[in-house]
């Protein structure tokens, strides 16, 4: 099995879906960012409210733990932030595939030329294998099947009659 050498195949929607993950994904680290400074200023002002003396090893430990922290957030972050975006390409590469195959099976449709080309030489929709959207193939089919044997218009006939 070959790998694809492209993933990014509808950037406008692809790419608004990674700089949303990046967003959020910025979002989260801003944010447990800020309360892990607030939570180590605060145990500095209790050490400060505990009269101990500004070298104090507790002052040197804080800072330590501060620098542990900060350096294995830091690391779990981008980690995280490179999984969370191959993650969103892979999966909108399985949504933007159908998407891109229906805009080229319709723009083939619509360039059909029906006086000079039979309809039925358009070949039918597919998707591959695991693509989202895979149930929406045989029913397009099926209607442009109808459509192009005149059942469409005849149903519609025989519908409109019984009405009257």
């Amino acid at each position: 099995m070959a790998l694809r050498k492209q993933y990014i195949i509808f950037p406008k929607f692809q790419l608004v879906l990674i700089a949303v993950n990046s967003i959020v994904y910025l979002t989260i680290l801003l944010f447990i960012g800020l309360q892990s400074y607030l939570a180590f200023q605060s145990l500095k002002h209790m050490g400060v409210a505990a009269q101990l003396d500004s070298t104090h090893p507790y002052y040197r430990f804080l800072d330590l733990q501060a620098s542990t922290v900060y350096s294995h957030l830091t690391l779990a972050f981008l980690v995280g932030f490179l999984v969370s975006t191959l993650v969103t390409i892979y999966y909108s590469h399985k949504l933007a595939g159908p998407l891109v195959r229906l805009n080229k099976f319709f723009s083939d449709i619509r360039s059909l030329d029906v006086r000079t080309q039979d309809p039925n030489s358009v070949r039918p929709l597919n998707f591959r294998k695991g693509d989202y959207l895979a149930d929406l193939a045989p029913v397009i089919n099926e209607a442009l099947s109808h459509l192009s044997e005149g059942r469409f218009f005849q149903n519609e006939t025989q519908t409109s009659g019984k009405k009257e």
